[in-house]
């Protein structure tokens, strides 16, 4: 983003006014026991506030620069009609210059009881659309066992009192698992038929077979399935893990797993 845009603006008025603070105190013989400084920026009062968000380079530098100096209960909000700065780019008639805000500040500063400590807690204005705020990352964990089980388990029966709930249970998840086979072989004889037929027929596959590398087989359940030397990791991992499905990348399936999973893992990289 660049450019310099109102709320990048009001942030520089921020970072001038603890600059002229620090002076102040620098420089003053006053030991001031409060000190409070005000914006009519929402935005801005946010930037200071926040303890949730990260933001890009340029708000991150000015809202620390701030921070340096002041802490956030300093800063208070002021309504734009008490706001002296306003005053100061708006034509005031002469009659009125010596009672006016410019030179005497709002009333709440000199009137006690009417002081205006406002101690809530700004919060960012539109987070979700602000440019200068970066995007909240969010961190997936993936938890796998070392040797994956190879079959249902009995100890998962166990969570089933009821016998027809069992089978009927069993009976949905064969319909899927035929399913997604019945699927993953259509796909594989429309791009690789030649292949698929010669691996049935139990022949070599012929020289230019684009999968003649992966050194392919057919499983019992009639799938296309890398294979090669891993198989002799039979004892350590299992088949899904040793001989992978092979799945045309340029397959609409293909793409349709891909994005499946992309947001089962809630988009990471």
């Amino acid at each position: 983003m660049e450019g310099h845009t109102t709320p990048r603006l009001e942030l520089c008025a921020a970072v001038l006014a603890t600059q002229i603070l620090q002076t102040v105190l620098d420089n003053s013989e006053i030991q001031f026991g409060k000190v409070k400084l005000y914006s009519d920026s929402r935005v801005v009062l946010g930037y200071i506030h926040n303890t949730t968000r990260r933001f890009y380079v340029y708000v991150a530098n000015r809202v620390e620069r701030i921070r340096r100096i002041t802490t956030p209960k300093q800063w208070l909000y002021i309504s734009t009609h008490q706001n002296p700065a306003d005053q100061g780019t708006r034509s005031i008639p002469s009659t009125k210059i010596q009672e006016s805000v410019w030179l005497k500040g709002p009333p709440f500063l000199t009137l006690s009881n009417l002081v205006k400590e406002n101690p809530e807690e700004h919060e960012l204005v539109n987070e979700d659309s602000d440019k200068e705020i970066r995007p909240r990352v969010q961190v997936v964990k993936t938890n796998t066992s070392e040797k994956p089980a190879t079959n249902l388990g009995l100890h998962r029966f166990e969570k089933f009192s009821d016998w027809i709930s069992l089978i009927r249970c069993i009976s949905i998840l064969k319909h899927v698992a035929r399913s997604f086979s019945l699927i993953i072989m259509e796909t594989q004889k429309d791009f690789y038929l030649d292949d698929f037929m010669q691996l049935t027929r139990e022949e070599k596959l012929r020289r230019d077979s684009p999968i003649i590398s992966i050194s392919p087989y057919i499983d019992s359940n009639g799938v296309m399935r890398v294979g090669g030397r891993l198989n002799r990791l039979k004892e350590i991992l299992n088949q899904n893990e040793l001989n992978r499905i092979i799945i045309p990348g340029e397959s609409h399936m293909g793409m349709v797993i891909v994005r499946y999973y992309h947001a089962a893992t809630k988009h990471q990289g």
